[in-house]
């Protein structure tokens, strides 16, 4: 789910966010999601996880989610893999590379609830 849809679907109105620094700096976002007590997810009301700051016509907001709600918006690097066989394609690559740089030998076995162990590859 985008942004735009969990803030539209749950009706967050963006003017009640608290004000927040346009960039601000790491020490900031980590004593915001780091305080006790915890600012209330601006969706749920549950102690927030993440935090981000939004640019509004209000000004820059701190939008405060919950670990759930966080996680729902949250998006993968470009450069991620986002499937189990992009997973384990770059898991091979890594195993491979250190198989070579340590002169041993190194393996990789997936176990999946439904099939059990599958996919093992040696480096």
């Amino acid at each position: 789910m985008s942004l735009d849809e969990l803030l539209k679907r749950y009706d967050v109105d963006l003017s009640t966010l608290p004000a927040a620094p346009a960039n601000p700096a790491d020490h900031e976002v980590r004593t915001r999601i780091t305080t006790k007590p915890l600012q209330p997810c601006a969706v749920c009301g549950q102690d927030s996880a993440t935090v981000r700051v939004l640019i509004t016509d209000h000004g820059p907001r701190w939008l405060d989610l919950c670990w759930d709600h966080g996680w729902t918006v949250a998006e993968p690097s470009p450069q991620m893999p986002t499937t189990t066989e992009g997973i384990l394609a770059d898991l091979r690559e890594v195993i491979t590379e250190l198989a070579a740089k340590t002169g041993t030998k190194a393996s990789l076995k997936l176990w999946t609830d439904k099939a059990g162990w599958q996919d093992e590859h040696h480096g």
